[in-house]
Parts: structure tokens; sequence; C-alpha cells
């Protein structure tokens, strides 16, 4: 019994103190966007991507996903954009 009472007397007396860095920590976030974490140059190349790909009609063969790797795979090295 006298060890139960100590641990919940523990328990009021620490649980404050374990959790008051976490509440602080809470306060210390900051939202960033995804492309925060990306390396420059893969954005950039993201973001330019080469004319070609708006020239694919939706639904068309190269609009398939099996096309767009067999083609990514042919113009990998010679794409920034394909790289990324």
């Amino acid at each position: 019994m006298i060890n139960t009472l100590i641990k919940m007397l523990a328990a009021v007396v620490l649980l404050p103190g374990l959790l008051a860095p976490n509440a602080a920590l809470a306060k210390d976030y900051r939202t960033i966007e995804w492309t925060d974490l990306m390396p420059a140059d893969d954005l950039e190349a993201l973001l330019n991507p080469p004319e070609y790909l708006n020239e694919i009609e939706d639904g068309s063969e190269e609009d398939r996903i099996a096309s767009q790797v067999y083609s990514a795979v042919k113009q990998a090295n010679d794409s920034a954009y394909q790289r990324a």
C-alpha cells in the first residue's frame, strides 16, 4: 500500500517535470514546404520540364506509365529533368 502511494506521489511530482520539455518542443516547430527538402538542382529541373512533355496527348501511348519508364531510361543521360 505504501509503495503504491509513493509511486502515485512520484507520478504527481515528476510527471509535470517530464512533460514540460515536450511542451517546450511543441512550440519550436516550423512548417516547411516539400520543395524546401529538395536539392535546388532537382527542384529547378522539375519546375522547368522539357517542352516535349507538353506535347504528349492525354490517354495516348506516350501517356502510359510503361511508355514513360521506357522513354525515361532512354533519355536519362540527356535530361536533368529525368535524372531528378
